[in-house]
């Protein structure tokens, strides 16, 4: 009996003490971090397609195209009702530190027209003779990697322009058939046109603005300067 009482006040006084120890409540937390998934964002205005295609008007047309001709009173050579019309293609290139680098191909048209003054039997006649020059350009495309006032890259062309001069006999002569290799050079200024982008479905679309100049390797036949105004689409 004792050793139950024994027991029992042992275990009262146990209890108590282990009620009188402050119990603290630790909170365990685990850090668990926050995945962040970013994922690059493209900005139109700073992507440069790496195709383009462009069509242009130009004012060019040479300063002194000379050939020889029968009849009195001849005119020089100038252009017809039409512009030079050009065609042209700007590959991938690549980029550098001082801007992209491109191959530029074209092809472009021009008629030119003089007038002359045909006798017959002491009778004047106003007669003309329509001259065609095809040109191919073989060269460069350099532009800057930024755009300036959101909207305009500086650009510039370096090439050699193979023409190629022909008209049919006339009064004038027996017909003219020649080769030129002037050499070809531009600068000017492309101006995006990013709205049109989406509704037109394409990477790219700019207008560009350039002075052209050519200069003749074998003199000055076909040598001369023009405003040129196109506009040239991208895609990747």
């Amino acid at each position: 009996m004792r050793h139950i009482i024994f027991i029992f006040i042992s275990f009262f006084i146990l209890n108590s003490a282990l009620a009188e120890v402050p119990r603290k409540s630790e909170d365990i937390t685990f850090e668990i971090p926050q995945g962040e998934l970013s994922l690059p964002t493209i900005d139109p205005k700073k992507t440069i397609a790496p195709h383009f295609i462009g069509f242009e008007f130009s004012s060019w047309k040479p300063d002194q195209l000379q050939q020889e001709s029968r009849l009195p009173m001849t005119t020089e050579f100038s252009k017809s009702s039409t512009p030079k019309l050009t065609f042209n293609y700007i590959s991938a290139g690549a980029d550098t530190s001082i801007g992209r680098l491109s191959t530029k191909l074209g092809f472009s048209y021009l008629q030119l027209e003089r007038e002359g003054q045909l006798t017959i039997e002491s009778s004047n006649y106003a007669v003309s003779q329509k001259t065609n020059l095809y040109q191919a350009l073989i060269g460069s495309e350099w532009k800057t990697n930024r755009e300036y006032l959101s909207t305009l890259r500086p650009y510039a062309n370096l090439a050699i322009q193979p023409t190629w001069i022909q008209s049919q006999k006339s009064e004038f002569n027996g017909g003219i058939n020649a080769v030129e290799w002037p050499l070809y050079f531009s600068a000017g200024a492309l101006i995006n046109v990013w709205p049109l982008n989406q509704w037109l479905g394409v990477d790219e679309m700019a207008i560009n603005v350039s002075i052209e100049k050519t200069q003749n390797l074998n003199g000055a036949s076909i040598s001369g300067t023009g405003i040129a105004l196109g506009t040239r689409i991208g895609w990747n």
